[in-house]
């Protein structure tokens, strides 16, 4: 205990002074966003360049979210969870704590890939006829074409409305995370999630929508497959679980691994150059190189990050293949252990002992009933005697 202990508080001291690191890099980009902002609208008034008004929309989703998350966690998720997952008579490591911990976590999940799912779908229909929307994902464009037109891109419709929910997941998910139950994922998921609103508000005023449409949609989908298997893994459903599992480590691994960095992040360079070279006879201040560098720093946090997760998604795999039993690495309820090897030879050892004791006393009890049926019949046998004999005397 005292050494996992020791793990997670290193774990969050990490990501705590990852996370401090970045603010002074971040404020130098956005102290400059409303002076490019301004000289970008003054160059093409007529161009629907991102308001600060735009945020109203960030604000609408973010108060539609929380009692929506609120309402179905606490009601129809949460009562379907008590209904799915096994009660702590059938899961020998859970106590009634941490089988409440885990309902709750359950219902949560549910929203999450319900949202995944709806706003996946949404990014599809949107993205898919772009001309930077690539094959790799379904489309026909190409990521070579995210910078042709920066930064006055032609306007998609609906791409304000993609960005913006995006952010306001992400800011009511971070809300609930920080309120809620600090798990042993706290310090990494605060991370991920600031930057995940940093870098969709900045790209969005930036105008960065393409590349940034890019990295929300492949994030998104990969979710999808990650929070199935979170709603599977504690249910008796092992053999769904692994399926769900196989898929989870295809797409991250497609998505996150091969898309993200190779589709994605190294067209910035080379997207940097163009733009430079455009503008660089009229307007050379258009383009901040600083603003970009600390763009692609950002995401390659990310990936960094997806490592980690990766990495945790293998260990549980891992561990399965050891105990047998199926567990969520990432977010483990407090006071919870995960079994190691000898703890699931025990529990079968104990489930045989505890077996084979039930036998033996069936099998004693099996044996006693003849023993009272061949007493009975000598005791009937004694008094047939004991009959015979009375009666003879009486004859004499």
């Amino acid at each position: 205990d005292s050494d996992e202990t020791m793990r997670v508080s290193v774990r969050k001291t990490l990501f705590a002074i990852s996370s401090a690191a970045l603010l002074p890099f971040a404020w130098h980009c956005v102290r400059g966003i409303p002076a490019l902002v301004a000289r970008r609208q003054e160059l093409r008034p007529d161009y629907p360049y991102p308001q600060w008004s735009d945020l109203y929309i960030l604000g609408v989703a973010v108060l539609f979210f929380v009692p929506m998350r609120y309402l179905l966690t606490r009601t129809v998720f949460y009562h379907l969870a008590h209904w799915i997952l096994p009660g702590v008579a059938e899961k020998r490591e859970w106590t009634t704590k941490i089988r409440e911990d885990r309902v709750e976590r359950w219902a949560t999940v549910c929203f999450k890939f319900l949202y995944f799912v709806g706003i996946t779908a949404f990014g599809m229909h949107l993205l898919k006829p772009t001309e930077w929307f690539p094959p790799e994902l379904g489309g026909s464009g190409s990521t070579d074409r995210m910078f042709d037109e920066f930064p006055y891109d032609s306007v998609t419709p609906f791409m304000k409305e993609y960005y913006l929910i995006g952010v306001a997941y992400h800011t009511q998910s971070l809300v609930f995370h920080v309120v809620g139950p600090h798990r042993n994922d706290f310090a990494e998921m605060v991370l991920h999630h600031l930057c995940a609103i940093f870098l969709a508000l900045f790209s969005y005023f930036c105008n960065f929508h393409r590349i940034g449409s890019l990295v929300l949609f492949v994030h998104d989908a990969a979710d999808v497959a990650g929070y199935a298997v979170k709603a599977s893994v504690d249910t008796k459903y092992t053999k769904m679980t692994l399926v769900i599992y196989a898929c989870l480590l295809f797409v991250w691994a497609y998505t996150r691994f091969y898309v993200f960095p190779f589709l994605i992040i190294a067209k910035i360079g080379p997207g940097l150059e163009y733009v430079q070279a455009k503008w660089a006879d009229s307007h050379p201040e258009l383009v901040v190189p600083y603003n970009w560098k600390f763009f692609e720093g950002m995401l390659y946090i990310l990936l960094v990050l997806h490592v980690y997760w990766y990495a945790l998604f293998l260990y549980m795999g891992y561990m399965y293949s050891r105990t047998g039993v199926t567990k969520d690495l990432q977010q483990k309820a407090v006071g919870e252990k995960y079994p190691c090897s000898q703890d699931a030879k025990n529990n079968k050892i104990g489930n045989k002992l505890s077996s084979n004791s039930s036998n033996n006393s069936m099998g004693q009890k099996k044996k006693q009933q003849p023993n009272k049926s061949g007493n009975a019949d000598r005791l009937r046998q004694r008094h047939h005697i004991n009959g015979t004999t009375n009666d003879n005397t009486q004859s004499k």
